[in-house]
């Protein structure tokens, strides 16, 4: 599930001296923001390096639209763990809205090219005001591959019970950050096959999502990343 995991560390934040009508994020973003975090197994052996970007921003009126760019190294530095992903947020009334699609799998669409592919999603989101106790919005995505009008395979994937818990203090190898602990639960859906799983992320107003972890179907801690180095830009 690292896909998920790349999708939620991604940044809710804002550079720019805003009006009162325009979108005004919990989190800080800009063009040429960047983060840099460590990917590590549960017992803490890295496994990879993550590096997120904003390389571009746009203004619709009173909406912002970010795009994101995400690569990803293996600690292995081999050819087939890295990984280069661009994907979309955007902010309107408060609210930062993050695409889902970059959710599916690369390795599902493989071999699928000449097929008709629908995806349909609702975006997950963060609210400018956060506090703990708050119950945040669900999000989906889903996948539907047809041939000559038949559905070929079919693949969800639900984000549920999102809770603000508390806020609490945590330190990285990039400094100490005050942050609110938000967790939720993952469900990939595959018709045949169902895989649930749990996440706790660790955000802070001044960088974003400073560490995360993600819990097998039994509860245990199964891989986990954590900020390793930030860039506001110049």
């Amino acid at each position: 599930m690292r896909s998920l995991l790349l999708a939620s560390l991604f940044v809710f934040t804002s550079f720019f001296g805003f009006t009162q009508n325009d979108c005004k994020p919990y989190f800080k973003i800009g063009k040429g923001y960047s983060w840099e975090y460590e990917e590590m197994d549960a017992k803490g052996s890295v496994t990879g390096t993550n590096k997120i970007s904003v390389t571009n921003v746009i203004q619709e009126g009173s909406r912002y639209v970010y795009t994101m760019k995400t690569v990803f190294d293996g600690a292995s530095k081999k050819e087939e763990d890295h990984v280069e992903e661009t994907f979309d947020y955007s902010c309107e009334n408060g609210v930062m809205k993050m695409s889902m699609d970059h959710l599916i799998p690369k390795e599902a669409m493989e071999g699928m090219e000449d097929m008709e592919i629908e995806i349909s999603q609702t975006e997950m989101n963060i609210p400018n005001e956060i506090k703990v106790g708050d119950q945040l919005s669900d999000a989906s995505v889903t996948m539907k591959i047809s041939m000559e009008g038949m559905t070929v395979m079919s693949m969800k994937v639900l984000i549920t019970d999102r809770k603000v818990e508390k806020a609490e203090s945590i330190t990285t190898p990039a400094g100490t950050f005050s942050c609110v602990l938000i967790t939720y639960k993952s469900t990939a859906d595959m018709g045949m096959m169902k895989i649930e799983s749990s996440v706790k992320e660790w955000w802070s107003p001044e960088v974003g999502l400073v560490k995360s972890e993600h819990y097998g179907q039994s509860g245990q801690l199964e891989s986990k990343q954590q900020l390793k180095a930030y860039s506001h830009g110049s």
